[in-house]
Parts: structure tokens; C-alpha cells; sequence
């Protein structure tokens, strides 16, 4: 083994002490460690304040700039919508379709019938009374959509296809109809589907008693409309799509509309900028889970007639009545008008402007125009 040389050793240790000199019970080497770190802080700190001081400058004042930045995450301002969807004034990227195909389905609301497949992943839903004072659905889907279940489908009634008719090229999906709604799609030339003679684009559910069995998804219109070679979409005009500010004061938190009692009452609360639907007391939501939520809820007030001994009614749709909008808070009180079969309902306010509506999910409740809304 080798001999360990103490003479060597006690002369390296003399080295290191005249290296080391304590400071304050530090030694040179830890101070000199100390005064780096505290320096490399201090640096850090200014890079951190110009940093937060370039960042209140382009995204809010210095005093706010916590508002803008959050853990370390910049909340962007609102962008300009540059580009709509002519159907819910949705915004869309620069490279795709404004104008799209829209498929109409009539949609069961039967105490039977519920919950229901599909209204929540709807654009536009129409809700009117039939006969006895119940109502039905008019749910609108882009055709893309990502839904694979929609119903129970029900039968068509003229004043659905009238609405239907502002749409353009819109496939209308239906299980027969009255005898005035049959005559309507034939003399006009509707573009429909009727589970009477297409029933292989639909479904019936042993799981649910006749009439209230009957569905569809995207899948199966997607295959329609391909079998039928629609390619083209025919254009048609919008409503007026605008950024609603949250409201302030005044505002509306619930909404009741009465139809039949006590089955059909609807209530609608606000919360958090979206509107869920209630009926009879329950919260709305279909089959799969969705939530029954509108961005907008429009009022429709119509003239309605009973016109047979079956109930049938008569909903003046080409014309003009009362009309109440409800968005983020906000109610705004005016008129509706529809002045052609093709033209669309617009909503104008108590000077004659048409309104602004906000983009999204949208709700129109035609209620009779003897019927009293009451909001709180």
C-alpha cells in the first residue's frame, strides 16, 4: 500500500486558509455564492416588472394589469367576428361556408315522448302549439352536424312549413302530416323526407309505444341528400347578428311562457350568459344528457285559430304581431314581420330597427298573441 505523505497534505490545507476568510460566518467562496444569487433576484425582478409593464401596456392599464394577466396565461380581447354562418350567426374560420345546408326535423314534445334525442346540439329550434295545446318542435341542424340521434319524429303542419320556407334549399323531415301540410309540400314542391316512404332513413324504437318511436341522426339525411345528389345550396337571407353586451340593470333572470298547463309551461333562467330551459317545473334535457340552452330567446305573439273539430290550428305566419327578444340579460320589447312565404321573420325594436340578435343557439317560442309573457 502505498505511504500516505502528511507533508504534502498539511501544506494543501495551509493553501486552502489563506483562500478562505470568514465573513460574517461565511467564507469568501459562500459570499462571493450569495452576492451572485441575490443579483441574478434582483435581475430577474426588473426583466419580470418590464415584462408585466409591456404587458399592461398592449393588453390594459398598469393598475389592471391582473385583470389581462392570469397565471401567466394573457386574456386576449375580443376579436371582430369577421365571418358568420348565415343560420346562427355562429363565427367561422375565412375558409369555410357562410351559407350551409339546413335540415329541418319535427320533433315530438308528448309527455311520451320525452326526454327527446338531439334538440340540444340543434341550431334553431321553432316551438309551436298543435292540436289540444300541446307543442311540437322545429329543430334546424346544419347537415354536418355531429348528431346521432333526432326525435321522436312527428308529422308536418303548415305553419312549420312556412318557417321552413326561409331557409332555402332546407330538407324537411317529417312522419306524414295534416291533410293542409301534405297538400302544402306537394303544390309547393318542398324538398322533404317523409318516413312513410323513405323509412329506411329512419328508425323505430321498440324501447317506445307508436307514435312517439321514431328517429334519425345525421348519418341517415347525410345519406338522403347524397342519394339525392344535393350539392348545391340555395341562398337565404339571415337575421341581423351582432355582439350583445351583458346587461347592466333591469335585468331578466326568468322567463315564463304559458303554454298548456301544466304539462307545456316553460320557464327559462338565466345563468352565466346562456339561458336553460325548464318545463313543467323540470329541467329540460335530452335522452343522451345535453341541456336544453339558448343563446336567444325570441317571443313570437301570432294569430292562432282552431280550424277543425280535431284541434288543428291556423298560426298566421305571413304577417306582423308583438314580438319580445331575451339576450344576456337584456329584454327588449318590439315587433316581428314576415312579408312573403320566402322572406324572412325579422324582429325590429319600438323605433322600427331591426334588431341585433346574438349569435348562437337560438329558441323562437310562437305563442298565441292573446297569451301574457311574464319575466322577473
Amino acid at each position: 500500500m502505498k505511504e500516505i505523505n502528511k507533508g504534502k497534505i498539511k501544506t494543501e490545507l495551509k493553501k486552502i486558509k489563506k483562500f478562505k476568510i470568514k465573513k460574517g460566518g461565511l467564507d469568501e467562496v459562500a459570499y462571493v455564492y450569495f452576492l451572485a444569487i441575490i443579483g441574478f433576484l434582483i435581475g430577474f425582478v426588473l426583466l419580470v416588472w418590464i415584462g408585466l409593464g409591456y404587458i399592461a401596456q398592449n393588453y390594459g392599464e398598469k393598475d389592471n394589469f391582473v385583470d389581462n394577466f392570469i397565471g401567466e396565461q394573457i386574456v386576449e380581447k375580443d376579436i371582430e367576428c369577421k365571418k358568420r354562418r348565415v343560420l346562427d350567426g355562429v363565427c367561422i374560420e375565412e375558409n369555410e361556408e357562410s351559407m350551409v345546408q339546413v335540415v329541418g326535423v319535427m320533433i315530438d314534445n308528448h309527455p311520451d315522448a320525452r326526454p327527446q334525442s338531439g334538440i340540444s346540439k340543434a341550431s334553431i329550434v321553432y316551438e309551436a302549439s298543435v292540436e289540444g295545446g300541446y307543442t311540437r318542435y322545429f329543430a334546424l341542424f346544419p347537415a354536418f352536424s355531429n348528431v346521432s340521434k333526432v326525435g321522436p319524429v312527428r308529422s308536418a303542419r303548415p305553419y312549420f312549413l312556412d318557417w321552413s320556407a326561409e331557409y332555402g334549399s332546407m330538407l324537411y323531415m317529417h312522419v306524414g302530416g295534416s291533410p293542409d301540410a301534405l297538400d302544402l309540400i306537394k303544390s309547393r314542391n318542398i324538398f322533404d323526407l317523409n318516413e312513410f316512404f323513405g323509412d329506411w332513413y329512419f328508425w323505430r324504437t321498440a324501447s317506445r309505444l307508436a307514435p312517439h318511436n321514431t328517429y334519425t341522426s345525421a348519418e341517415l339525411w347525410n345519406n338522403y341528400l347524397e342519394d339525392k345528389e344535393v350539392s348545391i345550396v340555395d341562398e337565404y337571407k339571415g337575421w341581423k347578428f351582432t355582439k350583445v353586451e351583458e346587461c347592466e340593470e333591469n335585468c331578466v333572470e326568468n322567463i315564463n311562457i304559458p303554454f298548456l298547463y301544466p304539462s307545456f309551461i316553460v320557464d327559462w333562467k338565466y345563468l352565466d350568459g346562456k339561458y336553460e330551459r325548464y318545463q313543467a317545473g323540470i329541467k329540460d334535457r335530452d335522452l343522451e344528457g345535453g341541456a336544453f340552452i339558448a343563446d336567444t330567446i325570441i317571443v313570437q305573439k301570432a294569430k292562432n285559430e282552431v280550424i277543425d273539430d280535431k284541434g288543428r290550428r291556423k298560426i298566421y305566419t305571413i304577417s306582423e304581431g308583438e314580438a319580445i327578444v331575451f339576450q344576456k340579460g337584456n329584454m327588449i320589447k318590439g315587433t316581428w314581420q314576415k312579408e312573403s312565404l320566402t322572406g324572412r321573420t325579422r324582429f325590429f325594436d319600438e323605433n322600427g330597427k331591426e334588431m341585433g340578435l346574438n349569435a348562437g343557439k337560438i329558441w323562437v317560442e310562437v305563442v298565441p298573441d292573446t297569451v301574457e309573457i311574464v319575466w322577473k
